[in-house]
């Protein structure tokens, strides 16, 4: 309940920033998201879907706020009806390099990931709920693909590395990996 109330006021806030933000021609971008989400420390993967609020100072440089949530589960233990879930909620800021000063561009920059892991073992007071917030770090690229003046579509590809060993999804693997996102952004430029 606490990563879904974090989701929405964030998704809110990203939105509404991109929303007032002063109307400069073709400086601000607001988009929605969804893409999949490959993570390091378990078999299964997931979708990823959330919002981007960016703003490009001039042709060669540009910053990227986003929000995004994942919901994964995964039968990682041999044990019948044993489940793992998490949910996850990522916050990137990204500083953004168009090379060419076209659509092309490379990013990095800090982030921040809320997350809460549920292991489910049948029988009683076997089943474990953790909840933790780490530091991350995330880079990738991207293309952005005008379709007239102010609509456009993103593709991107970012990995994404947690600071910290606090989840361990079993004794081999842990989140002290590099995660990879592929996503899809739908926005307009003002």
């Amino acid at each position: 309940m606490r990563m879904k109330m974090m989701m929405t006021a964030a998704l809110c806030s990203i939105l509404a920033l991109g929303l007032a933000a002063p109307a400069q021609a073709g400086d601000w971008m607001v988009e929605g998201m969804f893409g999949y989400y490959d993570p390091d420390s378990i078999d299964d993967n997931g979708e990823v879907y959330g919002a981007r609020v960016g703003y490009r100072a001039n042709e060669h440089f540009g910053m990227l706020l986003s929000g995004g949530v994942i919901d994964l589960e995964d039968d990682f233990l041999d044990v019948e009806n044993a489940d793992l879930q998490f949910g996850l909620f990522l916050t990137d800021f990204s500083f953004q390099w168009f090379p060419t000063g076209k659509s092309f561009y490379l990013f990095a920059g800090p982030g921040f990931a809320s997350i809460d892991l549920e292991i489910d073992i049948p029988g009683s007071d076997n089943d474990i709920k953790e909840s933790d917030d780490i530091f991350t770090v995330n880079g990738g690229l991207g293309y952005q693909w005008m379709i007239g003046d102010g609509f456009y579509i993103r593709p991107e590809f970012k990995a994404r590395w947690f600071d910290g060993q606090e989840f361990q999804a079993d004794e081999a693997d842990s989140w002290d990996g590099l995660d990879t996102e592929y996503s899809i952004g739908i926005g307009w430029k003002f």
